[in-house]
């Protein structure tokens, strides 16, 4: 509006000056006129054009914000499918592994045959949790890095504090309780299950506690520090244990693994994106 209006006075000086010069016998306006307007004229244009460009700027940055949202959402989808899918193969495991210590005690002859069959379950069980450990930590972070490119701050940074971490965390989503320890009901839901100290000759796989998150009924006496329902949890990607040093985001946000989450700091080498700016400050 600002440019209309100059540009309007600009043209009607302009108009007064051409007047003026034709009354006075001159063919044309006096040079002198001709340097003035293109004084005027010229920062007119440039301001104007300079506009348009950041326009078209800023519309670029929202349209590939927005696609990177979408990605980060997507992958975040399909990671919670794998996971799901591990789960299910995991309870497979151990169906098919009950069976055949039934099938010891009803069939002896075909105890070296049963036991080639259990250990062969037991690897792929491990390599398994080892698929799901990995999602368990990409997980978050693509559903983290969704809600911030889409300007969610208070979502990415709820997600962030759900981020696996031990038991002595401050930043842990579930806080241990005045005593400093998790309640024992709490501890037991949450007890990892280690494959890898389980020897093939044992056929205790089926006896492995599975890990999991605690009910929400044993989660409502635990003081949280997430901000998420304690019945949502279930919703995303994530459990108790050790922290590993993870990248959220490419780098957006990182945790060491020595100091647990109280280490996570924003990343200095993150291009500054200006609408993400504004957001947060909004």
């Amino acid at each position: 509006m600002v440019q209309k209006t100059a540009f309007l006075k600009f043209a009607v000086l302009t108009n007064k000056e051409v007047i003026r010069g034709t009354q006075a016998g001159n063919a044309k306006p006096a040079r002198g006129s001709v340097k003035a307007i293109f004084k005027i004229l010229v920062p007119l244009m440039v301001v104007q054009y300079a506009g348009a460009a950041d326009n078209s700027m800023s519309e670029a940055i929202a349209t590939s914000t927005r696609q990177l949202s979408t990605n980060y959402k997507n992958m975040a989808v399909s990671l919670k499918v794998a996971a799901a899918g591990l789960e299910e193969a995991q309870n497979e495991n151990r169906k098919l592994t009950a069976k055949l210590n039934l099938l010891l005690l009803i069939a002896p002859d075909y105890t070296q045959a049963i036991q080639i069959i259990l250990a062969l379950i037991e690897r792929r069980t491990a390599a398994a949790q080892r698929k799901a450990t990995h999602l368990l930590i990409k997980g978050p972070a693509a559903v983290a890095t969704e809600a911030y490119a889409a300007g969610r701050i208070d979502e990415f940074v709820a997600i962030w504090r759900q981020a696996p971490g031990n038991d002595k965390s401050t930043n842990a989503c579930i806080k241990p309780s005045a005593g400093g320890n998790y309640k024992p009901a709490f501890e037991a839901a949450c007890k990892a299950p280690d494959y890898n100290s389980q020897q093939s000759t044992e056929q205790t796989l089926s006896a492995i506690a599975e890990a999991q998150l605690p009910s929400s009924a044993a989660l409502a006496a635990q003081a949280t520090d997430c901000k998420l329902a304690t019945n949502g949890l279930t919703n995303y990607i994530g459990r108790p244990g050790n922290t590993q040093a993870i990248k959220w985001g490419d780098g957006i946000l990182t945790a060491d693994a020595i100091d647990d989450l109280r280490a996570a700091s924003w990343s200095d080498n993150i291009p500054k994106n200006p609408s993400l700016t504004q957001r947060k400050r909004a």
